[in-house]
């Protein structure tokens, strides 16, 4: 039987340099990048629930979408071990 791995990974929410892996080493910026939005999910292998924490373009508020609910959340809140797929927008 196989079961989901919930270890805690902690990610880097601001400045995540990306600069080593780019092709071209002649860039004079480093390749920094911000999350702005993260899918979490919560149950098992064949089941379970899916919640996204989204910072609208333009705010510095961060929402947390769960169903019909919208709710504000602190940035403290967004690393759990229900991190699932995180999106990283490059920093200008």
């Amino acid at each position: 039987m196989k079961h989901k791995l919930e270890t805690f990974v902690n990610f880097p929410i601001h400045d995540l340099d990306l600069t080593k892996y780019v092709a071209n080493k002649n860039l004079s910026q480093p390749q920094l990048y911000e999350l702005y939005a993260l899918t979490n999910h919560y149950g098992g292998m064949r089941s379970g629930h899916y919640t996204p924490h989204i910072k609208m373009r333009g705010f510095n508020v961060k929402n947390s979408f769960d169903d019909s609910h919208i709710s504000h959340i602190n940035e403290d809140d967004l690393k759990s071990g229900a991190a699932y797929v995180l999106f990283y927008r490059r920093s200008l």
